[in-house]
């Protein structure tokens, strides 16, 4: 067999071992419409965070106060690495994400108190993950 004969069945069984990841669900499909199946399936599953709260957001708040909300956590003892550049949380870089982990994280280190998810009335709680 020559090499590119080789070539070929090493590219065919690599093909063959995508499609079938991809069919048997192990591959993520990034589509918005993906997104929200999982935070679907994600409420129908015990996960043992009953009764657990997220900060969020609110969808309305404007980039500017978000990115302010995301200055005050991270001047204020909140690791903000995870949403620099290089971060596990950096993508997708928007602000309405990056204020996502930043609101939820300060409102985790502080002890999980609705007062710390207020961010001057542009958070909320929410019974869901909606990062997911």
């Amino acid at each position: 067999m020559t090499s590119t004969g080789g070539s070929i069945v090493f590219v065919t069984v690599l093909l063959y071992l995508a499609i079938a990841a991809y069919s048997a669900g192990d591959v993520e499909n990034p589509s918005p419409s993906d997104s929200k199946q999982r935070q679907a399936n994600a409420a129908e599953l015990d996960l043992g965070l009953q009764g657990r709260k997220w900060c969020m957001p609110k969808e309305d708040t404007s980039d500017k106060i978000l990115q302010e909300n995301i200055e005050f956590v991270c001047n204020n003892g909140i690791d903000c690495k995870p949403i620099q550049p290089g971060g596990p949380c950096y993508y997708p870089k928007n602000a309405w994400s990056h204020a996502q982990y930043a609101m939820n994280a300060y409102y985790s280190a502080k002890g999980r108190n609705s007062v710390d998810c207020d961010f001057n009335q542009t958070g909320f709680l929410s019974d869901s993950d909606l990062s997911m």
